[in-house]
């Protein structure tokens, strides 16, 4: 064997296993740690923004009864078995 092939082997044998370490050491990392998003109450506002507490609003609609509910009738009966409808003792369904 001459020179050349034996010095691309070894350089293979060497490199490839550092090469992939080093790939998968700088993939598994640890990441950067989460931030938590702002968070948004509903109902409140930061004061900086608002000029000072909130005036209560007023409303004019009167309140409405909720609408009555009508019963609704049963549903009609149906037949649900699995059964043949035939009188047939043949394994064919009648449909």
């Amino acid at each position: 064997m001459s020179r050349a092939p034996r010095a691309a082997a070894l350089a293979a044998v060497i490199a490839l296993p550092v090469g992939a370490g080093l790939g998968a050491y700088l993939f598994m990392s640890t990441p950067d740690p989460p931030t938590a998003p702002p968070m948004v109450r509903i109902g409140s506002a930061d004061p900086s923004v608002t000029g000072g507490p909130a005036e209560p609003t007023t409303t004019t609609e009167t309140t409405k009864p909720p609408p009555k509910r009508t019963p609704l009738p049963p549903p009609p009966p149906v037949d649900d078995d699995d059964d043949d409808d035939d009188d047939d003792d043949d394994d064919d369904d009648d449909d």
